[in-house]
């Protein structure tokens, strides 16, 4: 069962956010408009985790890191080492987190093409392995530091979780859980 968005109470729509009750993946899905639409939710996860989601854009974005990309769900802390977060990077679903260095892991191929695809990342503190997922199937691994997550006390949707790089597209059926899903639970 995901902690959101079954306990996820408190979500806030800030900015240009749009709810579309149609044209979803799933149902409806929050329109962004890549200037100043966010949704900001508390930090449901800190150790073991997956965050998984429908992401349709055309959008291009620059940057190497994840939080220099296009925020998808999001716990950037500018200087802290415990923070975390999923982005498009350069076209890319990428995942990264902090600690005595920064990590960010991204997919194999591009996730920008207009059309609906599933993005999930895990993440394993005990090892720090870190894997993300492109329409259910492997396509990135590499290992983090392993903090906790405790830098952010809230996340966002749609932008870096620092109030920068807007993400310009749809989102649906965001689900975040406290435990890596497996390969398999990932692809159903």
């Amino acid at each position: 069962t995901p902690l959101c968005p079954a306990r996820c109470d408190g979500w806030t729509l800030q900015g240009g956010c749009e709810w579309r009750p149609s044209g979803g993946r799933i149902g409806g899905a929050i329109a962004f408009n890549g200037r100043d639409a966010c949704v900001v939710i508390p930090r449901p996860v800190q150790d073991d985790l997956t965050i998984a989601f429908w992401m349709k854009t055309t959008q291009a974005w620059v940057g190497n890191q994840w939080y220099e990309g296009a925020g998808l769900v999001d716990g950037e802390c500018h200087g802290t080492g415990s923070d975390f977060g999923t982005a498009l990077v350069q076209g890319r679903f990428a995942f990264g987190c902090g600690g005595r260095y920064d990590k960010t892991v991204a997919s194999t191929r591009p996730v920008n093409d207009g059309a609906w695809r599933h993005a999930a990342a895990t993440r394993i503190r005990s090892s720090g392995m870190v894997r993300v997922f492109v329409d259910g199937a492997p396509a990135g691994s590499g290992t983090c530091d392993t903090p906790s997550f405790t830098g952010p006390t809230r996340m966002t949707i749609g932008c870096i979780q620092t109030g920068i790089s807007y993400y310009d597209g749809l989102i649906d059926d965001v689900r975040i859980y406290s435990r890596a899903l497996s390969t398999s639970e990932v692809g159903a």
